[in-house]
């Protein structure tokens, strides 16, 4: 039975369920209630289509980052986005239900902002293509974007289209020893520089930085200011934070200015040039110090009371949160609570 026939069987049932692919985001959000069925996307893989000369790709949802990948590197192309690959179990649906970007996020972009279009199938069952290929945007919301990051909220994502990018012709990363404000300091200093930055992260008592571009311009890089002398570090350090493997019982996300003072001292690792930290095992609920950005709880021990993973949205955002599941998922089947309880 294809995707769209087990929803619609589910929506006429109205049994709510859960959408699973690689099974690798379970961590995030609200966990799933193991009790609901499940509609799987494994199976439903496959590119689509492929056109190296205009940079896009679309492929169904269930296909695996690491075949996306290896299809794309052999045309000397990539993810602009970097989405996290979790061990080579995540698929691409996975990937833009939970609008994960990696290392590269702040110089290249976010995940929807390389999303050109989605198949969707609707609460209803009913399958519907956005994005500048059969069906409008309606009431002025970029669908394709809207899907992005919703957990799956709004409906099964079927299959996506995607801007790729052309591969840097040469990365090389580096290795500064220094504490956690020297290292703000610098990767503040660097952002405002004109060089090839593809990653800046603080961890393990080092700065990280990663270069990517035409080899004239990385090695003019990595000889001349603060980074000359650096010491060339072959490390997967850009796989550590946007995996989410940070050691730790509890485990905070946050996304603030890249020049932010806040929790500065007690975070665990500095990346995204500064506008992402993590805080592990910490003794306060960050969001009650937090003047700026947000607060995610990534992970919490199963037996503890936690509050809600994604901070509070306003009165004015939650009704219009309310009103697209509404329209989407008009029996609200797909994914409840997943992203908020009660939606």
């Amino acid at each position: 039975m294809d995707l769209a026939a087990q929803v619609a069987r589910l929506y006429r049932a109205r049994q709510p369920f859960h959408i699973v692919g690689g099974g690798t985001k379970s961590f995030l959000g609200n966990p799933a209630d193991p009790d609901l069925p499940r509609v799987s996307t494994t199976n439903h893989e496959g590119i689509l289509a492929y056109e190296p000369a205009e940079l896009i790709l679309r492929a169904r949802a269930g296909t695996s980052l690491v075949k996306i990948n290896e299809v794309l590197a052999a045309e000397g192309q990539m993810l602009g986005f970097e989405p996290p690959d979790f061990d080579g179990r995540a698929t691409l649906g996975g990937a833009i239900a939970a609008g994960l970007s990696g290392a590269r996020r702040p110089w290249y972009g976010a995940a929807r902002d390389f999303v050109l279009g989605v198949g969707l199938i609707t609460g209803e069952g009913r399958y519907l293509e956005f994005g500048g290929q059969v069906m409008k945007n309606v009431a002025g919301f970029d669908v394709s974007r809207l899907v992005t990051g919703a957990l799956g909220t709004l409906g099964v994502i079927a299959d996506v289209s995607l801007k790729v990018l052309p591969a840097p012709e040469s990365v090389v990363s580096l290795c500064i020893p220094c504490n956690r404000q020297d290292a703000h300091r610098m990767m503040l200093d660097l952002s405002n520089r004109s060089i090839p930055i593809s990653g800046a992260c603080h961890s393990d008592q080092a700065l990280w930085v990663r270069l990517s571009g035409t080899n004239e311009a990385v090695e003019a890089a990595r000889t001349h200011g603060i980074l000359a002398g650096a010491q060339v570090a072959d490390t997967p350090i850009w796989k550590t934070t946007s995996n989410f493997t940070l050691k730790g019982k509890t485990l905070w996300r946050l996304s603030v200015p890249p020049s932010s003072p806040a929790l500065l001292d007690e975070c665990n690792v500095i990346d995204w040039g500064g506008a992402q930290r993590f805080l592990a095992d910490p003794d306060f609920n960050p969001r009650h110090r937090l003047d700026e950005g947000h607060a995610t709880l990534i992970r919490t021990p199963p037996a503890e009371a936690s509050p809600e993973p994604f901070a509070e949205l306003s009165p004015a955002v939650w009704k219009i949160t309310r009103r697209l599941k509404q329209a989407f998922d008009p029996a609200e089947l797909v994914n409840p609570g997943r992203l908020y309880q009660g939606l």
